[in-house]
């Protein structure tokens, strides 16, 4: 009689990873609102106690994923931000195309609406624009949701070709950035203070 091994008990942060993953793939299957406990416990094979001794809430899940996100989308884009000032539109192509790859954070930040959800997607946004922030002109301060709009355009370009809505192509990226840059240039223009920038007489 052949007895079967136990099922090999995974390690905390494999665990945790898991349960992560099985997260992630739920809210965007289902909506983060429409996600609970139970549904991940059913899904990962496992009891309710287990995934209450790693998350408290299907909120600090998705914490945790944008988080994560966030990092790995640095990672990505960093190199491309001292060159983001620049004033070639290429620049912000680059970034529309790097954006263009992130398919499970462009659909997990689009997963849910309700005031949990928002309050995580607008935690997400504040990080990733204060990274962002660092790149751009000086004068763009002066323009309180200048950079906000920048990232939402780009997400939304982004998000539009993961439906199939617009052409996921280099063509797309050059013409969401052309936008970008003439927007950004016409927008810091107008927050420019009179007089500041001419030549003295």
């Amino acid at each position: 009689m052949t007895v079967s091994a136990p099922p090999k008990r995974l390690a905390s942060p494999d665990r945790r990873a898991q349960i992560l993953d099985a997260a992630e793939a739920l809210f965007i299957e289902r909506g983060f609102e429409g996600v609970a406990m139970p549904d991940l416990a059913a899904r990962l094979g496992t009891s309710r106690p287990t995934i209450y001794s790693y998350f408290t809430s299907t909120g600090e899940m998705l914490a945790a994923l944008l988080d994560a996100r966030l990092a790995a989308l640095w990672e990505r884009i960093a190199p491309l931000l001292p060159h983001l000032a620049s004033g070639t539109p290429q620049d912000f192509a680059r970034l529309t195309r790097e954006l263009l790859h992130e398919r499970e954070l462009l659909l997990l930040l689009h997963s849910g609406g309700g005031p949990i959800f928002r309050a995580h997607r607008c935690t997400f946004l504040q990080g990733l624009e204060t990274r962002l922030g660092a790149a751009l002109p000086p004068n763009a301060e002066r323009h309180p949701h200048l950079l906000r709009l920048v990232i939402l355009t780009l997400e939304a370009a982004a998000l539009a070709a993961l439906h199939g809505d617009l052409p996921a192509s280099d063509e797309l990226g050059a013409a969401v950035g052309a936008f970008v840059r003439g927007g950004l240039d016409v927008a810091l223009a107008r927050a420019q203070p009179p007089g500041e920038g001419k030549a003295e007489s």
